[in-house]
């Protein structure tokens, strides 16, 4: 989830913490990210998806022309044991590429 455009764990925050923010879930996203995703094998299982996601708009929003680099460090905070992450940097930079 995003609150106030900025990645968090939603499972880390109380409601009360995040009263009067914007928040912004995977249900709200609506981006070609989603569609690079697909097309780039940026993921398997689903399990780590929607936290990828949502941490590559906010990058995205933040950072329209972000490095690998600067990929690589904004997805840190997201597990995924199935594709290595090359998918999901590949998916990203691809999105980036084709706004």
């Amino acid at each position: 989830m995003q609150v106030d455009g900025a990645p968090m764990s939603a499972c880390l925050l109380l409601a009360t913490q995040v009263d009067g923010t914007a928040i912004r879930t995977i249900e709200g996203l609506a981006s070609p990210l989603q569609v690079a995703f697909i097309d780039e094998g940026g993921f398997q299982c689903g399990i780590c998806t929607s936290g990828q996601l949502m941490a590559a708009d906010a990058l995205l929003r933040a950072r329209p022309d972000a490095t690998e680099a600067e990929i690589t460090d904004w997805q840190m905070g997201n597990l995924c044991r199935c594709t290595g992450y090359y998918g999901i940097v590949r998916a990203i930079a691809k999105a980036r590429d084709t706004g």
